[in-house]
């Protein structure tokens, strides 16, 4: 594992990210490589996304917004792209990917720019650890914000406490029977088949978070 330089280690501080885990680097590797400098730190708490010259952008698992979009060939990932979006719409793009969309939207707040971040590799095994380590940490503040009576927006996903509807269409949950995700895609259906509106899983922000709620409620 590099060193890790002195203004990462402030940044880390700062942020309260707990212990450090792990370090990946991009692809590339030449005399002016373009991503040499750039590194993704994993701690307990959180990532920093850093870039040349002290340039870092660090993330809270319990207020980072994750949306990602995988390609695949032949039914094997091929590559991703893992947006990250902070509370206060700060973003970045990371991976080999690309986004499966050009604007970001949170909470009803659209991004206003998205800083194109390096070609991290390994999407297969760091894009997934963000999904669950920002699933494990929100999940149980997100089942009592459900008990309270709130509804919970996950792009055109939306997931209450009596139920899931999708652009205007919904099912209680005691009707949910089967939740699937195939071909980047997510449908909801009852023991009839009957199915709400797929959605892309590239426009559902913290897709995991959402998918273990839809998993817990149904039937």
């Amino acid at each position: 594992m590099d060193e890790v330089p002195e203004w990462v280690v402030l940044l880390a501080g700062e942020w309260r990210l707990g212990g450090l885990r792990e370090v990946y680097r991009a692809k590339q590797r030449a005399v002016f490589g373009k991503w040499n400098d750039w590194r993704l730190y994993f701690y307990g708490e959180g990532l920093i996304v850093a870039g040349p010259e002290g340039v870092g952008m660090p993330f809270r698992w319990e207020t980072v917004t994750v949306f990602q979009n995988l390609r695949t060939v032949n039914g094997a990932q091929a590559d991703a792209a893992y947006t990250l979006v902070g509370p206060e719409l700060e973003a970045v793009t990371i991976g080999r990917g690309t986004p499966a969309q050009l604007r970001f939207t949170v909470e009803g707040r659209r991004v206003p720019s998205v800083v194109r971040g390096a070609p991290f590799v390994y999407e297969g095994t760091w894009g997934p650890e963000i999904q669950a380590q920002v699933a494990r940490v929100r999940l149980p503040g997100a089942v009592e914000r459900l008990r309270r009576g709130e509804a919970l927006d996950f792009g055109k996903l939306r997931i209450g406490g009596d139920g899931v509807s999708v652009k205007g269409k919904a099912l209680a949950w005691a009707e949910v029977s089967d939740v699937q995700v195939g071909d980047g895609t997510l449908w909801v259906s009852d023991a009839r088949r009957r199915s709400l509106p797929t959605v892309a899983v590239a426009e559902i922000p913290n897709f995991l978070l959402a998918l273990n709620l839809l998993e817990r409620l149904r039937g």
